[in-house]
C-alpha cells in the first residue's frame, strides 16, 4: 500500500512483526506490582479508620445511654441500674458500674455524687473502653 504525500511517497507494511514483542506482558507485571504495593499501604489504614469508627460509635452510644439513665435516676437506693436492651443488643459485652464520688468541698460544697461509667472489654483488636458520667444531687435549697 503507498501513499503520496507531496513528493515523497510513505509505505505502511501490513505484516509485521513489533520489535516490542514481550513489553505488555512486562507493563502487567510492573503495574501488578504497583497495585500490590498499593494495597499494601492502603489496607491497614482503611482497617485502622474502621476500628477508630467503632470506638466513636461506641463512646457516642454509651453517652446517649449514660444520658437516659441520668434522666430516670433511681429515686430510692433499692433500685438497681441497668443498661437498656438497645444497648445490649448491640454491645452485649458491656458492663455498667457506680460508685459514690465525693465533691472538693473547697470548690464546690455539694453532696456525694454518683459516678456510672459503661465499661467495654477488649474485642476484635479493639482496647477496652470507659465512658462515665458523675450525676451530682440537685442541691437543697437552690444553687450552691
Amino acid at each position: 500500500m503507498k501513499f503520496a504525500v507531496g513528493h515523497c511517497a510513505l509505505r505502511f507494511k501490513t505484516n509485521h512483526k513489533s520489535p516490542r514483542r514481550g513489553s505488555f506482558v512486562a507493563e502487567l507485571i510492573v503495574a501488578a506490582i504497583i497495585a500490590g504495593t498499593a494495597m499494601a499501604l492502603l489496607v491497614p489504614g482503611l482497617a485502622s479508620i474502621g476500628r477508630q469508627r467503632q470506638i466513636q460509635k461506641f463512646e457516642a452510644l454509651a453517652r446517649v445511654e449514660l444520658n437516659n439513665l441520668e434522666q430516670t435516676v433511681p429515686e430510692s437506693e433499692n433500685k438497681t441500674w441497668a443498661l437498656s436492651e438497645w444497648f445490649l443488643k448491640r454491645y452485649p459485652d458491656a458492663v455498667l458500674t457506680t460508685e459514690t464520688v465525693k465533691a472538693d468541698e473547697t470548690i464546690l460544697p455539694l453532696p456525694e455524687g454518683l459516678r456510672v461509667t459503661i465499661t467495654r472489654s477488649d474485642t476484635a483488636g479493639l482496647v477496652g473502653q470507659h465512658v462515665s458520667l458523675v450525676i451530682w444531687p440537685e442541691p437543697v435549697g437552690g444553687s450552691p
